[in-house]
């Protein structure tokens, strides 16, 4: 199982964090989305505001999240 975090706003929809089975050749963030909503019936994390993180490196949707990778998924953040 692949633990998934969350941080920000998206961490009250979903959770600080999820356990996710991940397939062995990994998933295009994009795929990782679609297939979180779907098990976690979330549609928050389908917002295009939510950023996902690959091993600490802010990631598009296009990019492959393997079992192993450190994966987030990061609400919108204001500072000032």
């Amino acid at each position: 199982m692949t633990t998934v975090k969350f941080f920000g706003k998206i961490s009250e929809s979903m959770g600080p964090q999820v356990s996710f089975d991940m397939p062995p050749a990994g998933l295009a963030v994009g795929d990782l989305r679609e297939a979180l909503a779907k098990v976690f019936g979330c549609e928050d994390i389908r917002h295009p505001s939510i950023r996902a993180a690959i091993n600490e490196t802010i990631s598009t949707e296009a990019d492959c999240a393997m079992p192993q990778d450190d994966i987030a998924f990061l609400s919108p953040l204001s500072g000032g």
